[in-house]
């Protein structure tokens, strides 16, 4: 409890003097004035640390609404306790209050039968981080990722009738965390949370609004400083008045410390009526809750009240309570976008006792809580796996996930493990049952297959209920528009749903946001091969199979992860060592056979021939070597063009490719590699991406494959109705020679239909285009050249020289840097000397002997013509071109 100032004062009054005083009678033995010194100074030490400790303490009052009274100053509470005045008044001046509307009970609490059992708070109806002792403290977690949570919790008796009253005081205050507090009541089943917008519940805030709501309402109807702000040493009173007779009937006030708050408010049309259950929804603080089942009352208030805790039984509705039986663990299992957290509700909404532990609650929490995502959710977000991202690490990192389970199974609660994905891997399964003890009842209950008349008639019932619901509140939203002069926008009033579907034809309730999968499809590409259904050896105590019985339930499950693995990527996907030797072994036989064919044209050309057509003649079949096709030396591929080069290129690596897949995957159940993920995989095993419009004109796998016409082809998928596979005719191991000599025979066939007329075989393949620079333009006679602004295309050199040499010039010794190249000066024209380029660190030629210490002198020109007349060294002059004549 935070010390109030007088208590504060006594702190400081006990440390001062007990200081001062040992250090006086000091002085008084010693007659040592120092000593009396430095007891005062010690006497003002403490003093300034008595002020640190009442800023401290004002701080976090002040966040909680406390702050009127953690102003007093310590100095004013010392000096008031040296004069010896007991407490330290702050005078304000009070308004007149008015007329207190409520008045004593006319019947004593024994007139009527009393409650015989005790008020407590439920404890399936709170949140998982609430602990309730016997004694009434209510409390919850509060460090880490509960931090920044509200916790709420409801009591497990209701009010239908009467006027009855509850007490509650903070006792702590929970440092660095945005403290709360709201009290009042609300109906059962309903939202733990007041003040979230919910219809069923009304209370206060610690703040003093009075937290309202109406269903359908056009506005928010919270009506703010409805009281006095709650004060955390205040004992809070919370005032129920239900009973017919009374001015005040239908209304819920505040007292504090005894004292009225505020006026009584009035308690909604559409709660009345009805029987309303004590709730405090909370954060960071621990608060004492007094329903005065034993005739206690903290503070008595201005006029005689009933404790809610003595409440007549007439006037008392308990909650449901389901039987004692035992703790039940059930995993609902269901495919995804087929139906699983319909099937979740309706479990929840059977059995109500079971508490879900799942993160899409979680993330439903945190909403409750006023807590926002930092950014746009990724492609990652599921309704299974939502995002967490509140820019709390602990909450974030989702450390709670075993906190809770813990939780749950202390409090004795049976669970419900709502994980779509999780509960499909048997892996999972039995990590999780692994976690609960074996007096725990094991349920695994599957729905798969075609949903069941029952479910179908819940469906039909819900989707209905629903509609008239919003029926309804429309209606009301328009009567309450019309008493309050709003108008409404039609157009921006949310559209009634649909007529509900029959029973025959109702399937699954919609999906509140239809953009959010129920699982990614990155965490499906990752999990979705190991789907499987629970089975008893797992560790359940029963798998009850509630639409379609096991083997057809295990027949769906099987086609359906065929279909995805004949849609999905394969992740962690790797070429193996296979390929990597295949692929290696290509290299070099590409080049033997490239350094084969040109070979070949070099010895042609010195012997004075054309390339030789007389192997087109040769048998394939017949071929032993293909680099020797007709024992003289004549490759087979002798004749291949540019076309017939890139058609090998292609038709080898495919084949590659599609047995590598295969080998590398290692799944019967992916015979081959999916149209569509050719080009993925194609970059994956060769490094560069998959370009069939840039090298051979056609778009897609398709094109391609007609195209090269052997040995890839696109084949039916066997397993099932999906994209079709590519797959090579030929055996993995099958020779480069077997590619060469399809290539060549193709090579026969289209010429001997182009020799026949047919155009069609014509192949015209798209060759790679050089950046060339575009060509210098000549200057004018007589006129200088501009000064280029970037360098500028060498010109042929002289024989003999290598290109981009100038006879005299000395290429500079910096690597990576090109010198500028001179250019032969127009017809008339001197050629000037160009100065050398800066020092970049070369060894310069020394200077003979005789020359040293002498000033320096220019070599004299020779003389245009003269004999013996060397070319000036050109150091990359810059020539100047005179503008050409306009026209």
């Amino acid at each position: 409890r935070t010390p109030c100032s007088f208590c504060l004062a006594q702190r400081w009054g006990a440390r001062a003097l007990g200081r001062w005083g040992r250090r006086a009678a000091m002085a008084d033995d010693d007659a040592d004035v120092e000593v009396e010194a430095e007891a005062a100074e010690e006497a003002a030490e403490v003093e300034v640390e008595l002020e640190d400790e009442v800023e401290a303490e004002a701080e976090a009052e002040a966040d909680f609404g406390g702050a009127e009274e953690a102003e007093v100053d310590a100095e004013a509470a010392a000096a008031a306790l040296v004069e010896g005045d007991d407490e330290v008044m702050v005078e304000e001046e009070e308004p007149a209050e008015p007329a207190e509307p409520e008045v004593d009970d006319l019947e004593s609490p024994s007139a009527l039968p009393r409650l015989q059992r005790p008020v407590a708070f439920a404890g399936r109806d709170a949140t998982p981080n609430v602990f309730y002792s016997p004694c009434g403290i209510l409390s919850s977690l509060s460090q880490g990722p509960f931090a920044q949570l509200l916790s709420g919790a409801r009591a497990d008796t209701g009010v239908k009738a009467g006027r009855y009253l509850f007490e509650a005081q903070v006792l702590e205050l929970a440092p660095r965390t945005q403290l709360e507090l709201r009290i009042g009541f609300s109906l059962p089943g309903s939202s733990l949370f007041l003040g979230d917008g919910s219809p069923e519940g009304v209370g206060f805030g610690r703040d003093g609004t009075y937290f309202v709501a109406e269903p359908g309402q056009v506005s928010s109807m919270h009506r703010a400083e409805a009281c006095s702000p709650l004060r955390p040493r205040s004992v809070i009173g919370v005032l129920l008045n239900l009973d017919p007779s009374s001015k005040a009937a239908n209304t819920l006030s505040l007292f504090l410390d005894g004292e009225r708050a505020g006026p009584p408010q009035p308690i909604p049309s559409h709660l009345r009526g009805k029987a309303l259950y004590p709730t405090v929804t909370f954060r960071g603080i621990s608060v004492a809750v007094n329903f005065g089942g034993s005739g206690l009352q903290l503070r008595q208030l201005p006029f005689a009240c009933t404790m809610l805790g003595r409440m007549a039984a007439a006037h008392a509705e308990a909650a449901s309570s389901p039987p004692e039986a035992r703790r039940e663990v059930v995993f609902p299992v269901a495919l995804p976008d087929a139906g699983f957290f319909d099937c979740v509700r309706r479990l929840q909404e059977a059995q109500p006792e079971l508490l879900e532990l799942s993160e899409r609650k979680v993330a439903a929490w945190c909403a409750k809580s006023g807590l926002k995502p930092k950014h746009s959710p990724g492609t990652s977000h599921s309704v299974d796996r939502p995002c967490f991202d509140y820019g709390h690490a602990p909450l974030d990192g989702k450390g709670w996930r075993e906190t809770l389970l813990t939780l749950a199974q202390m409090a004795g609660r049976s669970c419900l493990i709502a994980e779509l994905g999780q509960n499909l891997v048997r892996e999972e399964r039995e990590a999780m049952l692994r976690k609960f003890p074996a007096s725990v009842k094991k349920v695994a209950v599957v729905s798969i297959g075609a949903p069941s008349q029952a479910f179908r008639q819940w469906v039909h019932d819900t989707l209905k209920a629903e509609r008239e619901a919003k029926q309804a509140l429309a209606e009301r939203r328009q009567l309450l528009a019309e008493a309050s002069g709003v108008a409404i926008d039609e157009a921006q009033e949310p559209a009634l749903p649909p007529e509900p579907p029959s029973v025959e034809e109702a399937r699954f309730l919609p999906r509140e946001d239809p953009e959010v999968p129920d699982v990614s499809a990155e965490a499906l590409a990752e999990m979705y091969t190991k789907f499987s259904l629970p089975l008893q050896e797992e560790g359940f105590d029963e798998v009850r199979f509630e639409w379609s019985q096991r083997a057809e339930a295990e027949k769906l499950v099987r086609n359906w992860v065929l279909e995805r693995k004949a849609t999905f990527l394969v992740k962690g996907l790797k070429p193996g060592d296979w390929f990597k030797a295949k692929l290696d072994l290509w290299k070099v036989e590409r080049k033997q056979l490239r350094d084969g064919h040109l070979a070949y044209v070099e010895r042609r050309k010195s012997e004075g021939l054309a390339a030789a057509e007389s192997e087109s003649g040769v048998d394939l079949a017949s071929v032993a070597d293909i680099h020797d096709a007709d024992g003289r030396g004549t490759p087979l591929y002798s004749s291949f063009k540019y076309e017939d080069w890139l058609l090998l290129g292609w038709r080898y690596e495919l084949h590659l490719l599609a047995h590598a897949f295969l080998a590398d995957v290692a799944d019967d159940d992916i015979p081959g590699i999916p149209e569509d993920h050719v080009p993925y995989y194609f970059e994956l095993y060769f490094g560069h991406k998959f370009e069939p419009k840039e090298k051979l004109g056609v778009t897609g796998v398709t094109g391609v494959v007609q195209l090269l016409k052997d040995p890839v082809e696109l084949a039916e998928n066997p397993n099932t109705t999906g994209p079709r596979l590519l797959r090579s005719a030929l055996k993995r191991e099958e020779p480069l020679a077997s590619f060469v000599k399809g290539v060549e025979a193709f090579r026969r066939d289209r010429k001997r239909r182009l020799e026949a007329g047919d155009e069609s075989a014509q192949l015209s393949f798209p060759k790679p285009s050089k950046a060339k620079a575009p060509p210098a333009k000549a200057a004018p006679k007589g006129a200088k050249a501009p000064a280029p602004a970037k360098a500028l295309p060498a010109k042929a050199a002289p024989p003999g020289l290598l290109p981009g040499r100038v006879p005299g010039v000395m290429r500079p010794p910096l690597r990576g840097v090109r010198p500028p190249i001179a250019k032969a000066a127009p017809p008339g024209l001197r050629k000037p000397i160009a100065k050398a380029p800066p020092s970049t660190g070369a060894v310069k030629r020394p200077a003979p002997a005789e020359l040293a210490g002498a000033p320096p002198t220019k070599r004299p020109v020779p003389a245009a013509g003269a004999a013996g007349a060397k070319s000036p060294i050109a150091k990359a002059p810059i020539a100047k071109r005179k503008p050409a004549p306009r026209a």
